[in-house]
């Protein structure tokens, strides 16, 4: 074996100054092997108990060969263990042991830790906006005085081309241990799953690739976890790449949101040099009372929590992103501008369109003077949005498109078969498909649905649809992904525009699908005619669009103009969003800035939190989703019909308890929530068990007064109306401040039971079913 056969990238690890946390420091680094042998075995041993290597050892090449000729390690540094050097500098070396058939090796790599100090606690404010398919990161450096909201750049593992969010997309690499897992995020995580990280330099490339590696387990990914929070679910991740002997981890969704979240906390305090000890993280506006209360125990394991605050917890997204326009608009513009555009009564409506949810909230606007300061005033006059629509589901649509159109082209294509198991069968598909291939191409064009038939055949052509419930790496699974990922891409580039500002009409698949072309025989790599169109996609959309924009129009006040709306989140680059904004709510300005429509919810709330803390020469009088129900709640007994008991825009804890008043002994009472009395999809938010043993808070001495005054609320009775019988116990409701709702029966309190979380298969990108 040559000396120059073995390279490690780049070959030193060199860190100034080097700040001492209670967090390992992680460095990457990447053996490339440029020899021809047959297999290359790396192996480290221990250099010092503060310093070590994962994973200890790997092979590349030798039996499970997959042509892949270099493999990442990381070194982790723990300055907190007491064997720690105690001097300014700290210099040292990893071996690397390396080993081919024909002989072995001893490589080093330096460390050079430069200025080691302890770090320092960040004094600014800080904001995190955790989303389902990226997160960012805002902060201030001085809470208390001014300062311009400055964003965290992830230079190794952010979204080109501004860097300013990194992908939730989680990649295991070693989970041997499972509560301290070796994982990665963002960019390394997606090169990861696309097997690329090639090393072009001195001549030296590796065949990139699309898709999943074959050496890397599906299980060894999970995508979207915020989009499962407050669900029961658990799944596991199993990466048996690098160690053969690999057992399951069991992860629920909220360890997995906590990965997540550690890992762009770390990443950001890496890139600020300070510690975080104090978190502002937002929400989406549509989070019920189940997934709000898991975010806060997510958040919690980290550290923040609400009672020490070092958590606030007071903005969500669609609210977040309309502050980002104040902030934006003030730095650009006098205060008085802004009071000559919006002359009281003025409303505003912001479109936050996510990767999980679309969240659309309505404010009413008012700027006056307050003395020697400007006063801006906003109440929040309502919610809107769907928690089960959001970028995600628009890439499915993209994927029905495109699974149509690669099933179609292979049927038409005549090709033999390649790793198909039942060729007879496979044979037959392609028969009834070219039988239906006019009518589905007509349904396509025309934007419509199709019907379970053609989906079936289409499916039996190209199989994408698994088992989710089991984690084994089926050609179906792998198909759904490598589908999946292309359609993803192409989604994004219909809503990226040219220099000119115009929208692609559409888009031409320009992928490889290694895994589909050694299933059908075909390569993709040189196909050049399969696209998705605008006019195909758009129609898919548009009931769910127009159905959530005319709940959004039932908010505004009757015979009032919509003085702006604000388009944010990265779902909303797509034209048809703009489109339908104008059309169905006819605002006086529409906002949307495509280079900021994602940070902007980070950045708001960042700027909100610190007029709070240290109100400028302009204050904010902010109208909070957390002192103030956003929907309305009601009860239903079985048999008896829903009966509201709290509105939207109620203060929070309730002031006035709500008598109801069974008709009869009742054991159950379910509790709901709707936008407003209009809304006929009710949605339960969880029940009351009086079966059970009491477990709430106590009702508040003020509370309890008002039932001794006769003041408590009770529902009208109508004219011919069931009169309630005697003797049956009242119960009362109330809400506290963390929208936690609690009865009181028999002068026993109760808790809520929240439903868990579920999504509709149908509406879930990975329930397996599409």
């Amino acid at each position: 074996m040559a000396k120059s056969d073995v390279q490690i990238k780049p070959g030193i690890v060199n860190k100034s100054p080097f700040f001492v946390s209670d967090k390992p420091a992680e460095f990457k680094q990447t053996i490339v092997y440029r020899g021809d042998e047959e297999f290359l075995h790396v192996s480290f041993p221990m250099a010092a108990p503060w310093l070590y290597v994962l994973p200890q050892q790997f092979t590349i090449g030798g039996e499970d060969d997959t042509g892949v000729r270099h493999q990442q390690f990381k070194i982790y540094v723990q300055p907190s263990h007491p064997s720690f050097p105690k001097g300014k500098d700290v210099e040292t070396e990893i071996k690397i042991h390396t080993r081919t058939p024909s002989g072995r090796q001893i490589l080093s790599l330096p460390v050079y830790l430069h200025d080691v100090q302890p770090i320092k606690e960040f004094e600014g404010v800080f904001c995190i906006d955790f989303g389902t398919t990226s997160c960012c990161c805002a902060y201030i450096e001085h809470k208390d005085g001014s300062g311009t909201v400055g964003t965290i750049k992830f230079d190794a593992d952010g979204w080109p081309p501004a860097f300013d969010s990194i992908g939730s997309l989680l990649y295991f690499a070693d989970h041997s241990n499972p509560n301290n897992p070796d994982y990665e995020i963002g960019t390394s995580a997606m090169q990861a799953w696309r097997s690329t990280g090639s090393f072009e330099e001195e001549g030296y490339s590796d065949e990139p690739s699309q898709g999943l590696a074959e050496d890397v387990p599906l299980s060894a990914f999970k995508y979207s976890v915020k989009r499962y929070l407050g669900t029961e679910g658990k799944t596991y991740v199993l990466n048996n790449a690098v160690n053969a002997q690999a057992k399951p981890a069991f992860y629920d969704y909220g360890k997995l949101c906590e990965l997540v979240i550690r890992k762009v906390l770390q990443q950001a305090e890496d890139k600020l040099g300070r510690k975080i000890t104090q978190l502002v993280a937002t929400y989406p506006t549509t989070f019920t009372t189940t997934q709000l209360d898991a975010l806060v125990k997510v958040l919690g394991h980290l550290g923040f929590s609400q009672e020490n605050d070092t958590l606030c917890l007071a903005y969500d997204e669609a609210n977040a992103a309309t502050l980002a326009y104040f902030y934006e608009e003030l730095r650009n513009n006098p205060i008085h501008t802004l009071r000559a555009i919006f002359t009281p009564p003025s409303y505003i409506l912001t479109f936050d369109f996510g990767g999980g949810t679309l969240d659309i909230t309505v404010i009413q606007l008012d700027i006056h003077e307050e003395g020697a300061r400007h006063e801006v005033h906003t109440e929040i006059l309502g919610v809107a949005g769907t928690k089960h629509f959001g970028g995600d589901n628009i890439s499915l649509e993209v994927f029905r498109i495109l699974k149509a159109k690669l099933a179609l082209f292979i049927a038409e294509a005549g090709m033999e078969p390649g790793d198909v198991e039942d060729v007879d069968a496979y044979r037959g598909a392609l028969e009834a498909l070219r039988g239906e291939a006019e009518a589905i191409r007509a349904a396509l064009s025309a934007g419509r649905d199709l019907n379970k038939n053609w989906q079936d055949i289409i499916n039996d052509v190209l199989p994408t649809r698994y088992d989710a419930s089991s984690e084994g790496d089926s050609k179906a699974r792998r198909h759904f992904f490598e589908v999946w990922d292309a359609a993803d891409g192409l989604k994004k580039q219909l809503g990226t525009p040219d220099a000119n500002g115009d929208y692609p009409e559409a888009v031409t698949l320009a992928v490889p699908l290694p895994h589909i072309q050694e299933y059908s025989g075909l390569d993709f790599s040189q196909v050049d005619e399969i696209t998705v169109a605008g006019a195909e996609l758009e129609p898919r959309l548009e009931p769910v669009l127009r159905d959530v924009l005319a709940k959004a129009q039932r908010l505004i006040p009757p015979n009032q103009p919509l003085g702006l709306a604000i388009l944010s989140g990265n779902s909303s680059r797509l034209p048809i969003v703009n489109r339908l904004a104008r059309e169905m709510l006819k605002p006086l300005h529409v906002h949307f800035d495509p280079k900021g429509c994602k940070i902007a919810v980070a950045k708001g709330a960042c700027f909100a939190r610190r007029n709070e803390l240290a109100p400028a020469r302009i204050k904010y009088k902010l109208g909070n989703l957390l002192t103030r129900l956003p929907y309305e709640l009601c009860c239903k007994v079985e048999g008896a019909p829903l009966e509201p008991f709290y509105e939207r825009g109620t203060d929070l804890p309730t002031k006035v308890p709500y008598v109801f008043e069974p008709p009869s002994e009742v054991k159950l009472l379910h509790v709901f929530s709707r936008l407003s009395a209009n809304d006929d999809q009710p949605e339960e938010i969880g029940y009351f068990d009086f079966s059970q043993p009491a477990e709430g808070r106590a009702l508040p001495a003020e509370l309890k007064r008002a039932i001794a005054s006769g003041t408590a609320r009770r529902k009208a009775v109508r004219v011919g109306e069931t009169k309630r019988k005697s003797g049956v116990d009242p119960i009362f409701l109330w809400v506290d401040r963390d929208r936690s709702i609690f009865a009181e029966k028999d002068k026993q309190a109760y808790a809520l039971r929240f439903q868990s979380e579920h999504f509709p298969a149908e509406v879930d990108p990975f329930s397996g079913i599409h």
